[in-house]
């Protein structure tokens, strides 16, 4: 999973994560408490993950997909529709009842994906930078 996110993370966004060690990136996001590895879908090809969406839920009646990622060479093949889709139904039979997902305006795919799973837009964030004086 470390080296398929890290594969997949070349999605728009203000902070990369190439330079993310196992260790931290461990602590950072697979040992969060609300992560749902039983909801989290992932995708294999010849023993490499190629696609994978991670859940992570309020252990209530909440669900956020938390990162959705394809390798690059596997992209425009359905995979993160199919394995997002698939997280949806787990959660679904689960219990869980509200699904969200946040997406950056630059990334049309996974906004064609989100609304193709039926996820309507209900709020809009705004980012502001500058660069620092050393």
């Amino acid at each position: 999973m470390y080296e398929a996110d890290l594969a997949g993370a070349d999605e728009p966004g203000d902070v990369g994560m190439d330079e993310i060690g196992f260790a931290d990136w461990r602590a950072a996001y697979w040992d969060r408490p609300d992560l749902d590895p039983a909801l989290s879908t992932v995708a294999v090809a010849d023993g490499v993950v190629v696609a994978f969406t991670v859940a992570l839920t309020d252990g209530r009646d909440r669900y956020l997909s938390g990162m959705t990622g394809t390798r690059g060479g596997w992209r425009g093949r359905g995979l993160a529709r199919l394995v997002k889709h698939a997280s949806l139904g787990t959660a679904r039979v689960a219990g869980l009842r509200r699904a969200y997902t946040v997406n950056d305006a630059g990334n049309a795919p996974m906004r064609t994906v989100n609304e193709w799973l039926g996820y309507r837009p209900v709020s809009a964030e705004w980012r502001s930078g500058r660069t620092l004086q050393k």
